[in-house]
């Protein structure tokens, strides 16, 4: 009877220990300085490395831009570039030299935020698209929004 319950003990006190290791996986490595894997349904974190660590969008709001002005304007219209777009830019950040002034299709503007990751090009844009930047990125997080609802359905 004692060994009975003995075994009884020790099966519920090491088993689970047994079973979580036959389903451990190994967590992957990135050459990232930041990563997270959520379950989008839930919002459980599943994988992170540094997650809280404020990081800059970069490419990812590149082609949030870029989508932006395919799905609201016309590749032809023609952007007069102004101060703020091509003077906002961080100190040593991608940019094509646009000028105050300077006039160049959304259509131009596009390819050299996509193909020279151009900050003042991306400035251009969320200008001649959402009349100003700061009304541009109320239109991308409408959007970010818009694609969340519908990647969790």
């Amino acid at each position: 009877r004692y060994v009975a319950l003995f075994l009884t003990v020790v099966m519920v006190l090491f088993l689970p220990f047994r079973a979580s290791a036959a389903y451990a996986v190994e967590i992957p490595v990135t050459a990232s300085q930041t990563s997270v894997v959520m379950d989008i349904s839930t919002g459980q974190v599943l994988v992170e490395k540094e997650m809280n660590q404020k990081m800059y969008p970069a490419s990812i709001t590149k082609i949030m831009t870029v989508l932006l002005a395919l799905e609201n304007a016309d590749p032809a219209t023609v952007h007069t570039m102004s101060y703020e777009a091509t003077h906002s830019i961080d100190s040593g950040s991608t940019h094509i030299a646009l000028t105050e002034g300077e006039q160049i299709t959304l259509k131009d503007l596009i390819y050299a935020t996509m193909v020279a990751s151009a900050n003042d090009a991306a400035n251009g844009i969320a200008e001649c698209v959402g009349g100003s930047i700061e009304q541009f990125v109320a239109m991308m997080n409408e959007k970010a929004k818009e694609i969340l609802k519908e990647a969790i359905k």
